[in-house]
C-alpha cells in the first residue's frame, strides 16, 4: 500500500510535523467483525476484546484455523470503553471485602489490600462470575455475600443496592452477542445455543457490530493512526491459546458509500480474499513464511526477531501493491520446548540473524498468584503440572516496528492454536483460537474535512 495523502499542501505539512514531533500514546481500534464467530456466542468473548489494551479482556474464537478479526479507526472513545472500567473498577471495590475473607487467615485492612490487588489482575469474565456469585449468596443471607454491603446504613446502602441490582441485570442480560446487536453475515441474530462449530459453516461463523454502520454513514472526517510499535498478548487462563498468526493494516475509503451491513461485510470479508492475505494461511513456521516471501507471494521480509516468548517477521509495507491490505508482520509464540531451546540458545551464546531478548514477560508472583487463584475458583481442581498448561513466560510479544505505518483498518489473523485442552480438562470436540490483544501505539490523526488516506 502507498500512502499518500490528498489535499493541499499546507495541510499535508501540518498534519507531517505533527506525526513527527507528537506525543505517541496507544491508538485504539474498534473491534467490529470476525469471520471466526465467537466461543458459545458469549459476548464475554467478543472480537473487540482483542483490540482493548489490558490484560483482563480476551478474544475467543468457535473456528480454529485461519480466523480475520477486523478493527477500524472511528470516533472518539468508545461509551463501551469508558462503561466497562467503571464497571470493572465497581466490583473489584465491591468484591474486596468477600475476596479478603475468602483467600486470606485473617480479615484485616492488609487483606483487604491484598485482595484489592489480586482483583485488579483478574479477567472480567471472572470478576463478574464473582460478583454474580456473591450476589445470589447474600440474597440468600450468605455470610460471603453480606460482605458486598460492609459498613453501608441507611440511604448509602439503599443507593447501594439500587446500583447493585442495576449491574447485576446488565451483566445478567448481556451474556450473549445478540444484546449488543452483533448480527450474523445474513444480518440475523446469532442462534444461540450452539457448541463451538457445530451446524457452523464459515459463513455462519462471520459476526459483525450493526453499531458500525450508522458510525460510517456519520463520519465527516477521516481518522488515520501512524502506528510505530504493537504488542501481541495471549495471556490468560487460554486452552487453545494463539500460536502462529498475522497483522495487516490497510485503508476504507469513502466510508459514507457504505450503506447497510452488508455492504461493510462485503467490504472487509473481500481483504481476506487478496492475495497477501490467503498467502499466510496456514503458514505457521519462519521457514515457509520466508519461502513465500522469496517466490513474491508476501513481500520482502525487512526485519526478523526472536525472543523468549516467541519470533516475527516484519514485512515492507513501502512496496509497491494494489492491494488495500497489507501485511505488517508475522509472528510466532514459541510452546514450552521451543521456548526453553531458545533459552538454552541464549546461554551459549548469539543466534545468528535472530535477536534474541528477554522481553518475553516473565509475570509478576502477584500476577501468577492471582491466575493460581481464579484458575482454582472458576476452573476446579486441574490434572497434571500447572506449568505444562500455562503460558506465563511466553504470552507477550513487544514488537518496535522498523518502519511507521498509517492505516485506518486493521486486520488480525489467527493461524492457528497451540492445543492445550487436554491439559485444562476442555472437552469441546474441536480447538478454537484464544487471544488476550493486540495493542497499537503511536499517534491518532484526524484528516481535514475532505482529505484522505489513499490507497
Amino acid at each position: 500500500m502507498q500512502q499518500r495523502l490528498e489535499g493541499d499542501e499546507l495541510s499535508l505539512q501540518r498534519l507531517y510535523c505533527k506525526a513527527v514531533t507528537g506525543r505517541t500514546d496507544v491508538v485504539r481500534f474498534w473491534g467490529v467483525m470476525t469471520d471466526g464467530g465467537c466461543d458459545n456466542d458469549w459476548l464475554h468473548y467478543w472480537v473487540d476484546n482483542l483490540f482493548v489494551p489490558n490484560h483482563w479482556e480476551s478474544f475467543c474464537s468457535a473456528g480454529g484455523r485461519n480466523v480475520h478479526c477486523f478493527g477500524l479507526l472511528l470516533g472518539e472513545e468508545l461509551e463501551q470503553d469508558r462503561r466497562s472500567a467503571a464497571d470493572r473498577e465497581y466490583m473489584i471495590r465491591k468484591c474486596r471485602y468477600p475476596a479478603a475473607r475468602l483467600f486470606n487467615e485473617h480479615f484485616n485492612r492488609r487483606s483487604i489490600d491484598n485482595a484489592y490487588s489480586l482483583l485488579q489482575c483478574w479477567s472480567t469474565p471472572e470478576l463478574e462470575h464473582f460478583v454474580i456469585a456473591l450476589y445470589h449468596d447474600l440474597q440468600n443471607g450468605g455470610p460471603l455475600g453480606a460482605l458486598l454491603e460492609m459498613g453501608l446504613q441507611g440511604q448509602e446502602l439503599q443507593r447501594e443496592r439500587v446500583r447493585m441490582r442495576e449491574l447485576i441485570r446488565r451483566l445478567e442480560h448481556q451474556a450473549t452477542v445478540n444484546a449488543r446487536g452483533i448480527i450474523t453475515r445474513e444480518g440475523k441474530p446469532r442462534n444461540i445455543g450452539k457448541c463451538r462449530n457445530e451446524g457452523k459453516t464459515k459463513n455462519g461463523l462471520v459476526l459483525y457490530d450493526s453499531l458500525c454502520t450508522n458510525v460510517l454513514q456519520s463520519m465527516e472526517r477521516q481518522i488515520v493512526g501512524v502506528i510505530d510499535r504493537l504488542m501481541v498478548s495471549r495471556r490468560g487462563s487460554f486452552s487453545c491459546p494463539v500460536s502462529s498468526g498475522a497483522i495487516f493494516m490497510g485503508n476504507l475509503t469513502d466510508c459514507h458509500q457504505l450503506k447497510t451491513h452488508d455492504d461493510v461485510v462485503d467490504c472487509l470479508q473481500q481483504m481476506t480474499y487478496t492475495p497477501y492475505c490467503t498467502a499466510l494461511n496456514n503458514l505457521t513456521d519462519r521457514a515457509s513464511v520466508c519461502l513465500e516471501s522469496e517466490i513474491g507471494h508476501l513481500p520482502p521480509i525487512v526485519a526478523i526477531h526472536s525472543t523468549l516468548a516467541g519470533e516475527w517477521m516484519e514485512f515492507d509495507v513501502r512496496a509497491k501493491s494494489r492491494s488495500s491490505l497489507r501485511p505488517l508482520i508475522w509472528f510466532h509464540f514459541y510452546t514450552k520446548q521451543e521456548s526453553d531451546a531458545a533459552r538454552a540458545q541464549l546461554q551459549k551464546g548469539p543466534m545468528g540473524e535472530c535477536l534474541l531478548g528477554t522481553s518475553g514477560s516473565e509475570g509478576s508472583e502477584e500476577e501468577e498468584l492471582a491466575e493460581d487463584v481464579a484458575e482454582a475458583l472458576f476452573h476446579g481442581p486441574q490434572q497434571g503440572n500447572p506449568a505444562a498448561r500455562k503460558t506465563t513466560g511466553r504470552d507477550r510479544l513487544d514488537v518496535w516496528l522498523k518502519q511507521r505505518v498509517a492505516a485506518n483498518v486493521v486486520c488480525v489473523k489467527l493461524i492457528n492454536q497451540e492445543d492445550l485442552m487436554s491439559q485444562w480438562g476442555d472437552d469441546h470436540e474441536a480447538p478454537n483460537i484464544d487471544i488476550n490483544c493486540v495493542a497499537f501505539n503511536g499517534q491518532r490523526v484526524v484528516l481535514p474535512p475532505g482529505m484522505q488516506l489513499a490507497c
